[in-house]
């Protein structure tokens, strides 16, 4: 009786064993104050040599801007690009067009937060970007101010430990 038993448990636990893989390739992802925030859709477009990335969850949009890779990009060689106040002063005044924004709307609300010259502060990491697939992957992190009047609505708006994994490149 005691063979029998072992061997139903031994066969019921191999049958219930399973491989339920799942990729998440592209990817964007992030802790938006604090909470998971991952995005449903992500897009990128390029306009006279920067690259916007989209990423889209539910109502809420994140857009990164940066130049548009000319060469590739390892992980031993990343790129980084400094955000709002972080930003270098340049006489181009490139911290205006390297930026991260967030857009929420839902039911006639609209809050809209952005990093830019002496606003807000962050870095977008690019660890990755080959010519020939035209993917990009890398690493963010903002703290974007609103752009709004709405005295209730928080001031600052915090993205950390961001992701993005094998974005395509329009």
């Amino acid at each position: 009786m005691k063979k029998i038993a072992s061997l139903l448990i031994l066969m019921v636990a191999i049958v219930s064993c399973e491989k339920d893989v799942k990729f998440n390739d592209p990817a964007f992802q992030g802790q938006k104050d604090n909470f998971l925030w991952k995005a449903d859709a992500t897009t990128s477009d390029t306009l006279n040599h920067y690259m916007t990335i989209n990423a889209f969850h539910g109502s809420e949009v994140v857009s990164l801007v940066i130049p548009t890779p000319t060469a590739p990009i390892s992980k031993a060689n990343p790129v980084t690009y400094k955000l709002g106040s972080e930003a270098p002063v340049t006489p181009l005044n490139i911290a205006d067009t390297i930026k991260a924004t967030y857009s929420y709307s839902d039911g006639g609300v609209i809050l809209d937060y952005a990093t830019g010259k002496d606003l807000g502060n962050g870095e977008i990491v690019i660890t990755e970007y080959d010519l020939n697939t035209k993917k990009l992957s890398g690493t963010f992190r903002f703290n974007a101010k609103y752009l709004g009047t709405n005295t209730i609505v928080p001031e600052n708006l915090n993205f950390q430990q961001g992701f993005i994994y094998r974005i395509p490149v329009q």
